[in-house]
C-alpha cells in the first residue's frame, strides 16, 4: 500500500492495479481510491502440497495473463520471484517496463533445498536481465545480487513505515495490569515457528517482575503462547491489530524485539520492518545477531544483539539493555526516526523511476499469496 501511493503521488503511475489470489472471505475486486484498484483471482486448483500449490499457481498465472492482455499496461512491478515468469510475459506482450523488487533473498530462503533451490535459481538468473531496475530491502541482499548475478542497476529502499510521532503512554502496561518496576518488551508480527518465539518465552521466565514480554499478532503458535501467558504472569499475547492501532500500541511498550533464527542466507541479511516500525514507535530494540540487524543497532546506539541465540544469550541481552543508559538512546532513536521514514525512501523511489521515458503509466503489481503493493 506504501509503495502504490508513493507511485501515484510521485507521478511515476496515472492508475495502479494490482493483482493478488482470493481466499474465502475477501472480495475479488477492491477500490483503493480512484486511482488504484485490486483484483484478487480465484482458482479451480486449490489445496497442499508442492505439486497442487505448483498446479494452481500456473493455473493463476495463466488466468492473470489472459485477464490483463486487453489492458494499456506500460509498467510491471514484480514483488516474488513466483510471478517474475508472468511479469516478464507482460512485459514482453506489452512492451511494458519491469521492475523487480523481492522482498527477501528469495532463492536462500529457510527450507529452499534441493530440486527446488536448484530451479529457483535458474529461473532467476535467467529472467532477472530483463529487468530495467531490481530493487531490494538491505544493503547485503543488493551485493549478494549484484555478486551473483553481475548486476548494475540495482538499488536499495528500506521498509520502513510513514513518520509519525505516537507518543509514549501506559496502554499495554494498564491492559495486562504490569508493574511499573518491569520493563515492557513487545514483539509484533507472525507468531509462527523460525522466529524463535519459544526460546524467547523460555528467556523471559526466570526475568520475573524485572521484564514482561508482550505478542502482538496472530500465527500458529498463537494457541502455545496464550496458554504459556495463563501459567506465567510476565507473559502475554495481544490479538493483532490494524496498522495505525499497533504503532499506537508499540509505543506504549519500554522495548521491541526483533528476532529471526540465523537459518538461511536470507534472514542472515534481513533487516525487517519491524525494526523500524519499533523505532518509529519510539523504542529500544533486541536484534538477532544476524549482519544487518547487529551492524545497525551497532552503528546507531539503539539498542543491543544478542551473542547468541539461546535461553542465556538472549537473558545476558536483555540484562544490558535494561543497564544502558536510555536517554543516549532515546537521542539516537529520535535521529532514527527521522532518517528511516517513508518519506525519505521516496526520495529513493523518485530515482529509481527517472529510466521511464514519461510519467503515464499503469502498473501491475504482485506479491506471492495476496495482493501487495
Amino acid at each position: 500500500m506504501k509503495m502504490t501511493s508513493s507511485l501515484i503521488k510521485l507521478g511515476i503511475a496515472d492508475s495502479i492495479l494490482m493483482i493478488g489470489r482470493w481466499a474465502p472471505g475477501l472480495p475479488p475486486t477492491e477500490s483503493i481510491g480512484e486511482q488504484r484498484s485490486l483484483q484478487r483471482v480465484r482458482t479451480l486448483v486449490d489445496g497442499r502440497g508442492l505439486v497442487i500449490r505448483t498446479i494452481s499457481f500456473l493455473e493463476w498465472s495463466l488466468r492473470v495473463f489472459f485477464r490483463l492482455r486487453k489492458e494499456q499496461i506500460s509498467l510491471v512491478n514484480c514483488h516474488s520471484l513466483a510471478s517474475l515468469p508472468l511479469s516478464c510475459c507482460l512485459k514482453w506482450f506489452h512492451g511494458a517496463h519491469l521492475v523487480y523488487e523481492p522482498h527477501e533473498l528469495e532463492t536462500e530462503t529457510h527450507g529452499q533445498h534441493g530440486p527446488r533451490k536448484v530451479l529457483s535459481r535458474w529461473v532467476e538468473r535467467r529472467l532477472i536481465g530483463k529487468a530495467e531496475r531490481v530493487v531490494l530491502v538491505s544493503e547485503s541482499i543488493r551485493e549478494w545480487y549484484e555478486e551473483t548475478y553481475r548486476l548494475g542497476n540495482t538499488s536499495v529502499v528500506f521498509n520502513c513505515p510513514s513518520y509519525s510521532n505516537p507518543g509514549k503512554s501506559s496502554i499495554l502496561r494498564d491492559r495486562f495490569s504490569i508493574a511499573p518496576q518491569s520493563a515492557v518488551f513487545v514483539y509484533q508480527g507472525v507468531l509462527g515457528p523460525s522466529r524463535g518465539l519459544e526460546i524467547l518465552v523460555s528467556s523471559f521466565l526466570d526475568l520475573d517482575d524485572r521484564a514482561s514480554l508482550i505478542f502482538i499478532g496472530f500465527g500458529p503458535l498463537e494457541a502455545w503462547l496464550k496458554d504459556m501467558a495463563s501459567r506465567y504472569p510476565n507473559i502475554h499475547v495481544h490479538p493483532a491489530v490494524s496498522e495505525q492501532e499497533l504503532i499506537v500500541l508499540t509505543a506504549s511498550a519500554d522495548f521491541g524485539i526483533s528476532l529471526t533464527e540465523p537459518s538461511c542466507l536470507s534472514h542472515e541479511f534481513a533487516l525487517p520492518n519491524k525494526l523500524f516500525q519499533y523505532l518509529m514507535a519510539g523504542n529500544a530494540v533486541l536484534t538477532s545477531l544476524t549482519k544487518e540487524q547487529s551492524e545497525f543497532v551497532a552503528r546507531y546506539g539503539v539498542g543491543v544483539s544478542v551473542e547468541s541465540f539461546d535461553r542465556s544469550g538472549i537473558q545476558r541481552a536483555v540484562e544490558r539493555l535494561l543497564a544502558m543508559d536510555r536517554s543516549r538512546m532515546d537521542e539516537a532513536i529520535n535521529m532514527c526516526r527521522r532518517e528511516y521514514s517513508w518519506e525519505q525512501q521516496e526520495h529513493t523511489m523518485q530515482v529509481i523511476y527517472s529510466f521511464l521515458p514519461g510519467r503515464e503509466a499503469m502498473a501491475f503489481s504482485h506479491s506471492n499469496g495476496h495482493a501487495h503493493a
